[in-house]
């Protein structure tokens, strides 16, 4: 298994997104809005999910029009598991990147800035997606047998692609299980679901208050021990080699080994640092990881 695929319109790459979208979702997160005003942990990851998708739209932008170079599924789970597409894309669960540009929405911010003294207006568009949402428990597991049954849809379509890459964001525990081991075995089927370039890639990662956060460990010793901790690292896969070297890269990491695709009480700076390096292209398709466009108007302040 090499995890090299190159990435093009005939095999393009795939990102599922499962996002808790859970009553405790509506707590305070360590983000703050273009007013600096804190916001919900809801809102954060929403403000960041339409980010990484404006940006990955951006990369597919070319002179004659949008390259499907990325099919991409956003799953909620708050009470029970949602396809979170609108507009003509509902109930779908994979669009193409040309597909969401249709669906966007665009809003308008408005900026107050300090220049020589004298407060002045700037106004810039941004494209929305996925609404902030925060009710009722955490169907984990639901979202991880959706996600399983839609990536085998995938995989059977797209054999020589590089393989799926799944990326669950979660503030909580799991309210739908008797025991770990179901959780840990649901995110072991997805795994095992592969392309003839790799199996499927399983990044777990729960955003807390950021206090002893660990980003990308190395071996469960390293997680402050409980039962939810100890069942994220067992869910989530080791990184091949070459997000193993951006995470080393971008988190300072030394060469110790294996890291395992988990970060436990990420903040949400580190929570964007992740979706980076989990959505970052593999190799060139015309591109090279410098041109990736940089959001110089974020929504939220980190």
């Amino acid at each position: 298994m090499s995890y090299c695929a190159e990435i093009s319109r005939d095999n393009p790459a795939a990102f599922v997104f499962l996002i808790d979208q859970s009553y405790s979702m509506s707590e305070q997160s360590d983000a703050k809005d273009i007013n600096r005003q804190t916001i919900s942990r809801a809102d954060a990851v929403a403000d960041v999910i339409n980010s990484i998708l404006e940006e990955l739209l951006n990369t597919a932008i070319r002179d004659e029009g949008i390259r499907d170079y990325f099919d991409i599924a956003l799953i909620g789970y708050g009470g029970d598991q949602t396809f979170l597409w609108e507009g003509e894309l509902k109930n779908q669960c994979f669009a193409k990147i040309s597909e969401i540009k249709d669906i966007a929405q665009h809003e308008t911010i408005i900026e107050e800035i300090v220049v020589r003294g004298r407060i002045h207006e700037e106004k810039y568009t941004k494209l929305t997606w996925l609404k902030a949402k925060a009710e009722n428990g955490t169907p984990m597991k639901g979202a991880f047998a959706v996600a399983e049954e839609e990536i085998k849809k995938w995989v059977a379509q797209h054999k020589k692609s590089y393989p799926p890459i799944v990326i669950n964001i979660t503030d909580g525990e799991a309210n739908d299980i008797t025991s770990p081991d179901e959780l840990i075995q649901a995110s072991q089927r997805i795994q095992n679901i592969a392309t003839e370039d790799g199996h499927t890639i399983v990044l777990n990662i729960h955003i807390s208050n950021h206090i002893n956060s660990i980003v990308f460990p190395s071996q469960l010793s390293q997680i402050t021990i409980d039962q939810n901790s100890e069942m994220l690292f067992k869910m989530s896969s080791v990184l091949p080699p070459h997000l193993k070297s951006l995470a080393q890269e971008i988190f300072k990491i030394p060469n110790t080994g294996d890291l395992v695709g988990l970060a436990v009480n990420a903040s949400i700076v580190e929570l964007v640092k992740i979706l980076d390096i989990g959505t970052r292209p593999v190799k060139e398709i015309g591109f090279n990881s410098e041109s990736r466009v940089s959001l110089e108007k974020p929504s939220i302040c980190l």
